[in-house]
């Protein structure tokens, strides 16, 4: 049934006019039948939303556990958002209210990691989503086809629907999926997204660029590029491996930070060197940065904060 039946638009009138008297309210009811069906809580938004502050309609969850969908609260279950709204209500019981006001704004929320955390996120449908560590994304509530990586990285297992294809939103790139695994990093440095099975479409209504499996794009202030991957390397993080071909110091400390949850900087001098190669993540950090200065040809040092790459010592100087 879509919020768009006259019927299912007069129930939801009724329902706020109801719930804002004491005597007529009938909470476990009410709930039975925003949970009925999809299209009952978005016409409830709809006719609250003709008259309520649309900044309201923003939900955000930090810190629960690995959502899907259907874990976050729906902010109309809550008494505080039956503001005074019942000329609204009737207005639109009646059909006076014009079409448009009643197309409610998806409500979204975000999901957030902190550095060296992981998480899972499980849509309706599906679709798998595996944030990193220091990463920030945000969702549209009951909408399956939609994500914005707001910062940090996560990898995306889609199930594909030719319909209605998922988009990653990353800045002012689109990410458009064409039956895919693939991976998206967010940073200072710019945006990578690298394609492990099916393909993706880069800005698909713009330079529409195809990644097949096995490819990269890297998009930067100054410079797009697409090259070549093995996609068996594609977010390798989740293994506890992180794959690097000609990648700069800086983006190589600013990754184990991320995985990590230990601050690791370099040296400026040191932070546009490149590395091809392997690091295998160890919960020994001593260990493990033993290993990154050997591989990395550079001193790690520990720090009152972290860890520090510098210029390794050469004998004789």
């Amino acid at each position: 049934m879509a919020q768009g039946d006259p019927n299912v638009r007069e129930e939801a009138a009724g329902w706020l006019m109801r719930q804002r008297d004491p005597v007529r309210a009938d909470w476990e009811a009410f709930t039975d039948w925003l949970e009925a069906d999809p299209a009952h809580n978005a016409a409830y938004e709809a006719v609250a939303l003709a008259d309520a502050d649309l900044g309201d309609i923003v939900v955000e969850s930090r810190g629960a556990p690995a959502p899907s969908n259907d874990d976050m609260p729906l902010p109309v279950h809550r008494r505080r958002r039956l503001a005074p709204l019942f000329g609204a209500a009737a207005a639109v019981a009646a059909g006076f209210v014009a079409y448009p006001l009643l197309t409610p704004m998806a409500a979204t929320y975000a999901v957030e990691t902190k550095a060296g955390e992981r998480r899972l996120v499980t849509l309706d449908d599906g679709t798998r989503i595996e944030m990193n560590g220091d990463s920030h994304l945000s969702l549209r509530k009951g909408d399956n086809r939609y994500a914005s990586l707001d910062r940090g990285e996560a990898a995306f297992t889609v199930v594909h629907d030719p319909q209605s294809p998922f988009e990653v939103k990353v800045g002012d790139a689109i990410l458009r999926d064409v039956g895919t695994v693939f991976n998206v990093t967010r940073s200072g440095y710019g945006m990578e997204a690298a394609v492990a099975e099916g393909a993706v479409l880069y800005n698909p209504d713009g330079e529409a660029v195809r990644l097949d499996a096995g490819k990269v794009i890297r998009v930067s202030a100054s410079a797009v590029s697409v090259k070549a991957v093995d996609p068996a390397t594609v977010a390798t993080w989740r293994q506890g491996r992180l794959v690097y071909q000609g990648a700069s110091l800086a983006r190589i400390a600013a990754d184990l930070s991320r995985n990590l949850g230990t601050r690791v900087d370099v040296a400026p001098e040191l932070a546009n060197e490149h590395f091809s190669g392997v690091i295998m993540l160890d919960h020994d950090r001593a260990r493990l940065f033993a290993r990154v200065g050997a591989l990395l040809d550079v001193a790690a040092v520990r720090t009152g904060h972290g860890w520090h790459l510098k210029p390794r010592k050469r004998a004789g100087r």
